[in-house]
């Protein structure tokens, strides 16, 4: 209960002194917004967002915070440039933009929900404790997997859905399968589970006596079954067993030589994720192989989006950008693919991909270094959860298209909340340990 009450109070004079009533609000409409009211051609929590990160300009008093430039990087360099060779390939009739400029718009504004980690961080500066700071988003993504339950029990008493995906406010994939008999509720917000399973298992893994981490877990890990994602149960596997290595690896000095041969075998397994192609085999053994419908449609797009990334090599072929052979994975967003990384770098090129890759390479490199450097036990609990969710995150954004929408975004932000725990801004931008 004390976790509760440091979230603040929302009231309309409330919105405006302070900036965080606003993050409070935007944080918990991306989390539990799956079917969005639109302001025009406008999504109501693009505007929430826009207005809680200017709100917080406007109110800021800390210095620079970490990773600015990588950050920046990512949720403006990246969408900014990406735009900038939409507009060009526009004006020259490229057929991959066939779909006009206002795709490009809408594909690059996904990418300004990443920088709610920016007021994020600020807001768990501002806590004298990391577990209080996480409360301004894990109470709401407890909500989502109370929502989750609530669907099955629904599904339980009797109530039958019309295999529409909408149930009432909620839209996703809530149903019961016609193959398996096995009821799903999915919803494109559960990539928010993914940091919410890995911080509670680091927070139980460091005291198992707490009730209310173990109800919670309980809570979160049944939305995650309910979602019947592989996508976001191998997020949550990989994430949960890289926070318990770094925990291992913290009392265990002399096994540390093998952090960089688990990062290169990290890699691995990402790019196999990323590009199934090149490790079909592998893949074949967890997906089920080309006879799964998911899997043939991944194994489809990775030749097509290489090929596509093959004619525009350097900087892509923009935001919004689709593939000129024709080849779609949907009608409504015809520029989201699954693999992520491969239509990133289709629609970035080289260029653009090395801004992206910038920000979790960076942080990465700098969680792990102050975490094995030595901190205190509670900071230490905030860093291994924070890396372990920004690794899961990574792995389930290679094989599905999550990192493009709101909640993906934020996903991202909430990992690097987690991993700006310990850390002192300084006025030059260059951050330091906690003494």
């Amino acid at each position: 209960m004390k976790a509760i009450r440091t979230l603040p109070a929302v009231s309309p004079s409330a919105l405006w002194q302070s900036p965080w009533p606003l993050l409070w609000l935007a944080v918990t409409y991306c989390t539990l917004s799956t079917r969005d009211v639109e302001v025009g051609p406008v999504p109501g929590k693009f505007l929430v967002t826009v207005l809680a990160l200017l709100v917080w300009r406007r109110h800021r008093r800390s210095e620079l915070l970490p990773w600015r430039r990588p950050l920046l990087a990512f949720g403006l360099g990246f969408p900014a440039l990406g735009l900038l060779v939409a507009v060009g390939r526009d004006l020259l009739g490229d057929e991959t933009q066939q779909l006009g400029l206002r795709a490009a718009a809408e594909e690059a504004s996904r990418f300004v929900y990443l920088l709610l980690a920016i007021p994020l961080m600020d807001w768990a500066r501002t806590r004298r404790r990391p577990r209080a700071a996480c409360a301004i988003w894990l109470w709401p993504v407890a909500a989502l997997a109370a929502i989750t339950w609530a669907l099955y029990v629904m599904h339980l008493a009797g109530i039958g859905f019309d295999g529409s995906g909408r149930v009432g406010p909620f839209q996703g994939d809530i149903a019961q399968d016609p193959l398996t008999g096995t009821f799903r509720a999915f919803m494109v917000t559960d990539v928010l589970l993914i940091p919410a399973v890995v911080l509670l298992f680091a927070r139980m893994h460091d005291d198992p006596r707490r009730a209310a981490d173990v109800w919670l877990g309980i809570l979160v890990v049944g939305a995650v079954f309910l979602s019947h994602t592989r996508g976001i149960w191998l997020g949550v596997v990989m994430g949960c067993a890289i926070a318990m290595v770094l925990r291992l690896l913290l009392g265990r000095p002399h096994v540390r030589i093998a952090v960089p041969f688990a990062a290169f075998g990290l890699m691995l397994v990402i790019v196999a994720l990323a590009v199934p192609t090149t490790a079909r085999p592998v893949v074949d053994a967890f997906t089920g192989g080309a006879g799964e419908e998911s899997s043939s449609l991944r194994l489809a797009q990775a030749p097509q989006l290489l090929d596509g990334f093959g004619a525009n090599p350097v900087i892509g072929s923009g935001m919004g950008g689709v593939l000129a052979s024709g080849y779609r994975r949907s009608e409504s967003t015809p520029w989201s693919f699954e693999l992520t990384y491969l239509q990133l770098l289709f629609q970035g090129g080289i260029v653009g991909f090395c801004l992206l890759a910038w920000l979790p390479v960076a942080v990465l490199r700098d969680t792990v270094r102050r975490t094995l450097a030595g901190v205190s036990e509670e900071v230490a609990v905030s860093l291994v959860a924070g890396i372990g969710t920004l690794v899961g995150l990574l792995i389930a954004y290679a094989g599905n298209p999550y990192l493009t929408t709101s909640a993906g975004g934020l996903a991202l932000a909430i990992a690097l909340m987690g991993c700006s725990a310990g850390l002192v801004p300084r006025a030059t931008g260059e951050q330091s340990p906690n003494p």
